[in-house]
């Protein structure tokens, strides 16, 4: 049994049916026995089912060459509906009447229904549906005996001739009422110089009319610039809404559940593969942008939960919501029995605002080339062709990266460029037993540190330590850095959650483009085709790095897919744009603003969605356009509202005191995570300020000394006298 289901843009075309119908043709008509002993081979039904909703299904009963019927279908379709394949049978009503002619044999040129002229005839039938009822036009097609006395404009359409057995249908007895009026309706609507004589039963009698008559009966409903009313008593697609067969994004990541009137329950999946191949997720606030994300995190979760091998990945999330979006998934899990213990030993949770604990970042890494390192700089500082400055700042990198005895922070840079020549002699001494030093010695004993290599250097240093937080993140050396466990992190499937909510635009770059950076770094070591990690960038307009366009060009197969986020995409630069989208696969559009609708469809791969289709879209509804079987495929998803649940109960959005509550639950048990991880506050103070605090332990062990000098010489005396009294 196939099911059509038309879109919301279908308009009728006759001739297209009437050459439907000629692919119906029979070699021959049935003998008398055949007549009363078989059934058509067709049959074509409109169904409203409990919900007042008409569905239209075509059953081919003789079973043959089906793959070539559903071809034919489509393209009397024109891709204004879809047909497809139904394992189900629809329910049987006892209750039913048979419309019949009088005469089986009305041929051409004797008394006729009403000819086919326009939609109104089928509409008004299909009108008189109620719940639970149905039409049922069971179909024979032969060739025309007609003698071509029609008008020249119709001669083509009346070349066929229809034996069927038409009845109504409805569920219970007490809606005979209801059956009567719509056998009366098809009477009276299709009745010309004859009509249909109705039999308040089933009774096979056997009716031949014109493939002209016939249209009248067999159609699918225009809804080209149909009311909502009318609209509502289908089921109908959207423009770009398709159903999917079993095979069809039916393995990875869930994306969502298809938009779809009819598959409500089908989950659309992206295929790791193809989730290699990177991805861009839009659409406006409130659109549902993170919805999707969440459904993807909640997946990946819930197979890690079930023991199943699946991707990591990283998130940054200028905003926090989804970063606690993510606890709380976990969290809903553990209410509902899981136990997340061992996940929780492979997730990272990191606030960048928390001022009790740190998460070191060391810029200066001895595994990143210095090279690597300048390239980055001037991805936060623009290439503004300062070439004596960036060849200074380079070799004075490598000189510290190169120190045999002592491992460097950024902030070590400033001490290569003072005026005070000591430390530059220090670090010269340490490098003269490396032969290939040659040159950084010379830079460390030659250079004349004028105020023109100075200060920028200077200038640009300071962005790293202008605040006290940053003076213990990026002060830290690599030997305490959590960089070292990126390779962990990728190869063992970890969830990462950077949560970088109130960090300035700048210092947002520098996260998000040095931890990229060595995510990079990292995936060049790894093998082909090992595990897939996959980093999210939510705010992706505000982060505009060339990093994400070479992640983009050589990640996929050793595992790195860079997935951006945006509600403005039309904020990129062109010249970025195009980079960045070239290399990206998967495009998941929510609602968008007119110009970002614009921009995007172009982007979007196969043409299939326009910018008309984005710029109306309901909330968490949008198009999940990607390959699939080699094919670049566009289907309409709606993903999960983003719920939030305390104790495993659902939150009311609307009471302040319960959100506000869930999101304190959330923090606290993020910050739990990032105490277990990340060094406190003391711990970096430490690290960075060693001088201070070495000499401040040597000036209170010294003060111990003294005291304790007095406290003996206090004693000396006292026995000095002792023995002098003696």
């Amino acid at each position: 049994m196939y099911q059509i289901l038309p879109k919301r843009n279908y308009k009728f075309n006759p001739e297209g049916l009437m050459n439907l119908l000629k692919t119906f043709v029979a070699n021959k008509r049935k003998g008398i026995l055949k007549t009363i002993m078989a059934k058509p081979n067709y049959v074509y039904i409109y169904d409203c089912d409990e919900k007042g909703k008409t569905s239209i299904y075509l059953i081919n009963r003789s079973s043959k060459n089906n793959q070539g019927l559903k071809q034919n279908i489509e393209t009397f379709l024109a891709g204004q509906a879809e047909v497809f394949e139904v394992d189900k049978t629809l329910p049987e009503y006892k209750h039913k009447s048979t419309l019949y002619l009088p005469n089986r044999n009305n041929q051409s040129g004797k008394r006729k229904l009403a000819q086919f002229m326009n939609e109104s005839i089928n509409a008004s039938i299909l009108s008189s549906l109620t719940k639970n009822t149905r039409i049922v036009i069971e179909f024979d097609v032969y060739r025309s005996k007609s003698s071509g006395e029609q008008r020249p404009i119709m001669r083509q359409t009346t070349d066929v001739e229809i034996e069927l057995i038409l009845t109504v249908e409805a569920k219970t007895k007490y809606q005979n009422g209801e059956l009567n009026a719509i056998a009366n309706n098809i009477s009276s609507l299709t009745a010309g110089e004859q009509y249909f004589f109705i039999d308040y039963k089933e009774t096979f009698k056997e009716s031949r009319i014109s493939g002209m008559e016939f249209m009248n009966l067999m159609q699918i409903p225009t809804l080209l610039k149909a009311s909502e009313e009318i609209l509502s008593k289908y089921y109908h697609l959207f423009p770009n809404q398709r159903t999917l067969d079993e095979k069809e994004f039916s393995k990875g990541v869930k994306i969502g559940k298809l938009s779809h009137p009819l598959q409500t329950s089908r989950d659309v999946l992206l295929d790791y593969v193809t989730a290699r191949k990177h991805g861009f997720i839009s659409g406006t606030t409130g659109s549902g942008k993170t919805s999707v994300f969440e459904e993807i995190a909640r997946d990946i979760i819930h197979a890690k939960l079930e023991g199943k091998k699946t991707p990591g990945f990283t998130l940054f999330d200028p905003k926090e919501s989804a970063a606690l979006g993510v606890i709380d998934i976990l969290l809903k899990f553990q209410s509902d029995g899981y136990d997340i213990d061992p996940l929780l030993e492979k997730m990272v949770y990191v606030d960048m605002q928390n001022d009790d604990y740190i998460f070191p970042i060391s810029l200066l890494n001895k595994n990143t080339d210095s090279v690597e390192i300048l390239d980055f700089f001037k991805t936060l500082y623009g290439d503004q062709k300062t070439i004596q400055v960036d060849r200074h700042m380079t070799t004075a990198i490598e000189c510290l990266l190169k120190d045999p005895e002592e491992e460097h922070s950024i902030s070590d840079l400033e001490k290569i460029f003072s005026k005070d020549s000591n430390y530059r002699e220090v670090l010269a001494s340490r490098l003269r037993s490396n032969i290939y030093a040659q040159d950084l010695i010379e830079f460390l004993t030659d250079t004349k540190m004028t105020p023109d290599i100075i200060n920028p250097i200077y200038n640009r240093v300071s962005s790293f330590k202008n605040t006290p937080q940053k003076k213990l993140m990026f002060g830290v050396t690599s030997e305490h850095g959590m960089l070292s466990k990126i390779r962990t992190w990728m190869d063992e499937g970890y969830i990462i959650l950077m949560n970088i909510k109130g960090m300035s635009d700048f210092d947002i770059n520098v996260i998000v483009g040095y931890l990229s950076l060595q995510y990079y770094l990292t995936m060049l070591k790894r093998p082909s085709f090992s595990l897939l990690h996959m980093i999210f960038v939510d705010e992706a307009h505000k982060v505009q790095l060339p990093i994400f366009h070479t992640i983009g060009a050589v990640g996929r197969e050793q595992g790195l897919a860079i997935w951006t986020m945006t509600q403005f995409a039309e904020q990129f630069a062109p010249d970025y744009k195009k980079e960045l989208f070239g290399n990206i696969n998967t495009f998941i559009s929510m609602r968008q603003a007119p110009q970002g609708a614009n921009d995007l469809a172009n982007q979007i791969p196969g043409g299939t969605v326009k910018s008309t289709d984005l710029t109306s879209l309901p909330d968490c509804t949008g198009y999940f356009t990607s390959e699939d079987n080699k094919a670049i495929k566009s289907v309409l998803i709606k993903a999960q509202l983003p719920y939030r649940y305390i104790n495993g109960k659902l939150v009311n959005y609307l009471d302040e005191l319960e959100v506000q509550e869930n999101q304190n639950k959330n923090r606290k048990f993020a910050n739990q995570l990032m105490a277990r991880d990340c060094l406190s506050k003391s711990e970096a103070e430490r690290i960075v300020f060693k001088s201070h605090f070495d000499r401040k332990e040597l000036e209170e062990y010294e003060t111990e000394l003294l005291s304790e000098g007095d406290s003996l010489l206090s004693v000396e005396k006292g026995n000095i006298w002792e023995n002098l009294d003696d």
